[in-house]
């Protein structure tokens, strides 16, 4: 009996603990419901107005730097193109203050007479303005190299040209060469192409580079098999070759007299092609130039 007794109680402890844990389970189970239920749920953050509002102004504050930085980039670009722009039209000012120097000098300071009875003037012009010319066209040059090295890909054909004849009549071959070469390379037409081209095929020629120039000339001479979409206007072909010739013939001169004549006479012949009245300054320089050229071929 006594064991029986032990047995008894033994079940109802074991009965009595497992009863104590099957309600501590639910209580824990219904109090976490509880705190599931009270607590905030979470929301994606694009719910979150404060998040969102944060974010968005975040992204305005980056695209608006960006245009700010890209608005500044294009007018430092645009002010340094309308610079440039303003030292070649300088340039060529100063071009036209020389010839109107010149002849003023010629008009109104008399010759005087030296002993054996020749005219002779009171100051040889040349001396008396190169010293001052060369030096503004020599700032110019400078101020165009820079600017146009700045620019570098936002230059235009052009602006790498008309800096290079600057470049070139201040006997600064080299940097003239270098703004020629990223003049061809940049061209998008015919016309850009060709003149840059020309540019520096007399560059190379007075550089020495007789071989070189000659290539370059050639290569302007074929101009249209690189521009084919421009091939079709006949006068356009007949006029650029014709017109290229001549340039050729006009900076070799009576450096080589005979191949100047040829050259003359190619750009001659080209033109008897083309209608009368076309190009006729090129018909009366080519003209001019045969005729100075025909005592030394």
């Amino acid at each position: 009996m006594p064991e029986n007794d032990s047995f008894i109680k033994a079940d109802a402890e074991n009965h009595a603990r497992i009863e104590s844990e099957n309600l501590i389970y639910s209580l824990n189970s219904r109090l976490d419901i509880l705190i599931h239920k009270i607590a905030p749920k979470k929301k994606a953050w694009y719910r979150d107005a404060g998040v969102f509002i944060s974010v968005c102004a975040f992204v305005i504050s980056v695209i608006t730097s960006t245009i700010a930085a890209f608005r500044t980039y294009q007018q430092d670009i645009n002010s340094r193109k309308d610079a440039l722009h303003a030292i070649i039209i300088e340039y060529s000012t100063v071009q036209f203050r020389n010839i109107g120097l010149q002849y003023e000098y010629e008009k109104y300071v008399p010759p005087l007479l030296n002993g054996s009875g020749k005219a002779i003037n009171i100051i040889n012009y040349e001396t008396y303005t190169s010293g001052i010319l060369r030096a503004e066209t020599a700032a110019l040059s400078k101020q165009a190299y820079s600017l146009v090295k700045e620019l570098g890909r936002n230059a235009s054909s052009i602006d790498f040209t008309e800096a290079a004849v600057i470049l070139g009549a201040n006997i600064q071959f080299p940097q003239s060469e270098e703004l020629y070469v990223l003049g061809v390379n940049s061209a998008e037409n015919s016309l850009e192409y060709v003149a840059a081209l020309r540019g520096l095929g007399q560059t190379q020629y007075a550089e020495g580079k007789r071989v070189e120039s000659m290539k370059t000339l050639d290569k302007a001479l074929n101009v249209f098999e690189k521009f084919q979409n421009e091939s079709g206007n006949i006068d356009l072909v007949n006029s650029t070759m014709a017109n290229t010739y001549n340039y050729w013939a006009s900076f070799i001169g009576k450096n080589e007299c005979g191949v100047s004549y040829r050259l003359a006479e190619k750009s001659k012949e080209i033109l008897s092609k083309m209608p009368d009245y076309f190009e006729m300054p090129l018909r009366i320089q080519v003209d001019k130039e045969e005729f100075e050229l025909v005592s030394c071929k």
